[in-house]
């Protein structure tokens, strides 16, 4: 979610138990709320906040059965309500009521609210079958509790006539859209854009909401020495060759050895840049065409619903998967290099450790 920019991650059916919530090991994402199951391992929903995104923490409030999570925040003095549900598959529309009413004495300044609704407002759009058990009387029931609320599907009007969906049932072998985001009207002031993802690792697609907040100024870059790249050996080579290089180039120099010392950690620092880019690159187009190929296929099955075009885009996602684990396993690897540098010393990971 960091590569696509998400500066509010929600997240739903953690299915986490109680207080048993493990520690989340992302640098980027490094302030989190919970609501879990306290049962058992079910339900469950998350919030995410951007370790960029600049704010003011006002309030929270989370459901102590796992169904909802509210996150009240002033982003550049204007103050945003962030709600993020997981309704069940049966009994949604008065489970959605009980939110909406918790959420009305709650929510103040601008609503984001998003998550999986378990259920289609528009059957003949919504559903690759056209229809939906669920009954006509509670769809109107809840279109009104929205529309009393002014709160407005975002995806649906940028898309009006559009079939996409976010979840593709193998018992019914039938697409849906279950997830969705509402804003309030105000809100489309904001020049919002969103759009369906391909699913990965999840059953259900990502949704993404992009909204041009004022005031928001990004985060400037900074260079950090990737360790891995070591491991590669044309890297490992032009970094022996540029050394030889700048030696034979200024043996006889009288510059200073200090500032020759300064000057070859810049050379050095620009071939790591250079080769860190040109792997970046190689493993970025690698995923783009499998998850091009996987949404190629995803459109195709979600009219067809061939049993092998179903088998073959199965196939695709475990390759995505098997790529996308090696970079877990690399940020792991790093992560664990942190702490072994950092475990015995005053500072940020001693403070987090007693502070987490």
């Amino acid at each position: 979610m960091h590569k696509e920019g998400v500066q509010i991650l929600l997240l739903q059916e953690t299915h986490f138990k109680g207080d048993q919530v493990p520690r989340i090991p992302s640098k980027f994402y490094n302030i989190w709320v919970h609501s879990t199951n306290p049962e058992a391992k079910s339900k469950g929903v998350s919030i995410g906040l951007h370790k960029s995104l600049s704010y003011v923490f006002l309030d929270s409030q989370v459901d102590p059965g796992g169904r909802y999570a509210f996150l009240k925040l002033k982003i550049h003095e204007r103050v945003y309500t962030i709600g993020n549900v997981y309704l069940p598959n049966s009994g949604q529309n008065k489970a959605l009521t009980g939110i909406l009413n918790k959420l009305d004495s709650f929510a103040e300044g601008e609503l984001l609210f998003g998550g999986d609704f378990n259920m289609v407002l528009e059957p003949a759009l919504d559903s690759s079958t056209g229809t939906t058990a669920f009954p006509r009387s509670a769809i109107v029931s809840v279109k009104q509790k929205l529309h009393k609320r002014r709160l407005v599907d975002v995806w649906r009007i940028l898309h009006p006539r559009d079939r996409d969906y976010t979840y593709f049932s193998p018992a019914h072998t039938s697409y849906s859209r279950l997830d969705r985001f509402l804003i309030s009207h105000h809100a489309l002031t904001f020049s919002p854009a969103s759009s369906i993802g391909t699913p990965i690792w999840s059953d259900h697609s990502p949704i993404f909401l992009s909204l041009e907040l004022p005031g928001l100024v990004p985060r400037e870059w900074s260079w950090r020495l990737n360790e891995t790249l070591m491991h590669d050996s044309v890297c490992r080579a032009d970094i022996i060759s540029s050394i030889k290089l700048f030696i034979d180039t200024h043996s006889s120099d009288s510059t200073p050895l200090p500032l020759q010392w300064e000057a070859l950690k810049c050379v050095v620092r620009g071939v790591f840049i250079n080769h860190g880019a040109r792997l970046k690159k190689a493993k970025g187009e690698k995923i783009a065409r499998l998850i091009a190929r996987i949404s190629s296929l995803e459109r195709a099955h979600k009219k067809s619903l061939d049993p092998d075009t179903l088998a073959e885009l199965t196939g695709f996602r475990e390759q995505v998967r098997d790529l996308l684990t090696h970079r877990a396993q690399a940020n792991t690897e790093r992560f664990r290099s942190y702490l072994y540098e950092h475990s015995n010393k005053p500072g940020k990971a001693l403070a987090r450790f007693i502070h987490p």
